[in-house]
């Protein structure tokens, strides 16, 4: 079946882990001080901040703790992501933080209205990703700040390698290409920003690794939630059958079984200064 748009103004984009509970549980493991350590020095107490595409709310959470008593708001697209978002801060007691459904491409925001904003892993899903930071740009105020953070699959590495899981890698990146993201958007942060009308910005990188057997079995766990999310479109386009995708499921499982298995997934960043 045709994966309905998950945006009306950009019709051929796909979110493929859109309603898969095992990729969202990952994702909700995702803390500020890991995914946003490259930002939270240029954050200090008191800011407004934004973070667009926020998922589960669990980097928004140590957001609104660094900024606190500052105001934060969590913005996705998906709905039950934001019910599930505002429950954690609920849970956590957490009063400066609310969560609300929005377009990237069209914050419901006047103009000025934070001095920071955060995105961590947004723009490569996006077809028109300038566009999306040029609203990003907009709601900030004069001296205002933005962070992004977005994986680049040219710095994907694993070993041991096999014949099916290389294989695999290859249909990934077809299938970010297919649903009108960028798999390799990350090396290109800082043009991106400088196109939105960012004067000043820097980048780095960071990387996130699985080298003991915990982390290994915690990668394996991602690796294949992320191939349930994929694998209609693969399916979808031809690029490989059900039977293909347990057999992949199965290789995950092997590969993490090795006592020299290593994973790095590569992620820059960049902070630009309106």
């Amino acid at each position: 079946m045709e994966e309905k748009p998950d945006s009306p103004h950009s019709p051929t984009e796909r979110y493929s882990q859109r309603g898969n509970p095992a990729f969202e549980a990952v994702m909700a493991q995702r803390t500020a001080e890991r995914e946003a350590a490259f930002f939270l020095p240029h954050l200090c107490s008191g800011m407004r901040l934004l973070d667009v595409g926020c998922g589960p709310g669990s980097i928004t959470l140590g957001l609104a703790e660094t900024v606190e008593p500052g105001a934060v708001v969590g913005l996705d697209f998906q709905e039950l992501q934001i019910r599930q978002a505002q429950s954690l801060a609920d849970a956590h007691g957490i009063t400066n933080l609310h969560f609300q459904v929005g377009d990237a491409y069209q914050l419901p925001f006047p103009d000025g209205s934070f001095d920071a904003v955060f995105a961590h892993a947004v723009l490569w899903h996006l077809r028109e990703p300038v566009k999306a930071l040029t609203e990003m740009r907009r709601v900030l105020r004069p001296d205002g700040i933005v962070g992004i953070r977005d994986c680049d699959w040219g710095g994907r590495i694993y070993a041991p390698s096999t014949p099916l899981l290389d294989q695999w890698w290859a249909h990934t990146v077809k299938i970010r290409e297919h649903n009108s993201g960028n798999p390799f958007l990350g090396r290109h942060l800082r043009r991106l920003l400088r196109e939105a009308g960012f004067e000043r910005v820097t980048a780095a990188a960071s990387t996130w690794t699985a080298g003991t057997r915990e982390e290994v079995a915690s990668c394996a766990t991602f690796l294949k939630a992320q191939l349930g999310g994929f694998a209609s479109t693969a399916v979808s386009e031809g690029l490989i059958d059900r039977a293909g995708i347990e057999r992949v499921a199965a290789e995950i499982d092997t590969w993490a079984k090795s006592d020299d298995a290593f994973y790095v997934d590569t992620y820059c960043e960049a902070v630009g200064f309106s």
